[in-house]
């Protein structure tokens, strides 16, 4: 038989079970449930060493421990909100967005991923941003939401430096839609209005135009209505329009589309940024850089086409 080993905090509640056999111990979950269980303390890591070594060993419950000390001093993010420097009800009325010599790394040790990233897209502009894997796109979403922090120069909105104001201020006036939706247990009422700041009108107006509202009137409870964890009630199409009308509904006048390749058409983009190792490489329309065989463009598009079979027109 397989012992089981019982993990709790020292006032008697037990947070996990895992199993422990000769061959080896699983612990998933084990590191999240023991963190939030004993809040990682000087006092009860230290308990928890002494109380468990012996049937768990010394290096592992040492790796337990050093985790859980790690993950209790990561920094926090920047302020929701900076109170004396708020951005004004105008601000991002327009969406002018520039890149000044843009840095940005994950760790403080670690190798710059944007390496001076410099440009200026305009408001109402389309733009978009293509590279190989790891050269910088994804990254380049992060630093304008502020995931991470830059490590130099700066980003601009409208003339203002993103950096300044807070994260609530920042995030709540861009949208995303990301490569797979994100959809919350609740109802459709919440999935588009999270935080409660528009009106029935808006919402069906909303779902008109991402062509949901005959499918939520169908609902006895319309707005209502749930929505499992995860959306698994509703299908992955319905799921993806629900995060379109999410980001409708905001009015965002910058909206990012993460990988969302069935939105990209050649003759409505106006503009290609090009980033090959964190470096800007080119950027110009997709015609001008489609008619130069030497471009990186036209070289990931006839890659594209060689491992898809699909055509470019």
């Amino acid at each position: 038989m397989t012992p089981y080993c019982e993990i709790g905090n020292p006032h008697g509640h037990t947070s996990h079970w895992f199993r422990h056999s000769p061959r080896g111990i699983s612990f998933s979950g084990a590191l999240i449930s023991i963190y939030g269980a004993l809040v990682a303390k000087h006092e009860v890591t230290t308990y928890l060493y002494e109380e468990y070594k012996l049937s768990l060993g010394d290096k592992l419950v040492g790796l337990l421990v050093s985790s859980i000390r790690q993950y209790s001093n990561l920094p926090t993010e920047a302020p929701l909100v900076i109170e004396d420097h708020r951005p004004s009800a105008e601000w991002l009325n327009e969406g002018r967005f520039q890149l000044e010599n843009l840095q940005f790394r994950y760790r403080a040790s670690g190798s710059l991923v944007l390496k001076g990233v410099s440009c200026l897209i305009e408001a109402r502009e389309k733009v978009g941003v293509v590279g190989r894997t790891g050269s910088g796109k994804s990254t380049l979403v992060q630093a304008l939401f502020r995931l991470v922090e830059p490590a130099g120069r700066r980003l601009l909105i409208d003339g203002l430096a993103i950096t300044t104001i807070g994260l609530s201020d920042l995030r709540s006036r861009i949208s995303v839609i990301p490569q797979e939706p994100a959809i919350f247990e609740g109802t459709i009422r919440g999935n588009l209005d999270h935080f409660e700041r528009h009106t029935d009108v808006e919402i069906w107006e909303t779902l008109e135009k991402c062509l949901l509202a005959d499918l939520v009137r169908s609902k006895s409870e319309k707005l209502s209505a749930s929505v499992s964890q995860g959306g698994d009630n509703w299908s992955v199409g319905e799921r993806q329009l629900l995060c379109l009308g999410r980001a409708l509904l905001t009015r965002a006048r910058i909206l990012v589309l993460n990988e969302a390749t069935a939105f990209v058409d050649i003759t409505t983009d106006e503009r290609v940024l090009v980033l090959d190792a964190g470096h800007l490489n080119e950027n110009a329309s997709p015609e001008e850089l489609l008619s130069n065989s030497n471009s990186l463009f036209f070289k990931l598009v006839h890659e594209y086409t060689d491992r898809t079979g699909i055509q470019h027109d």
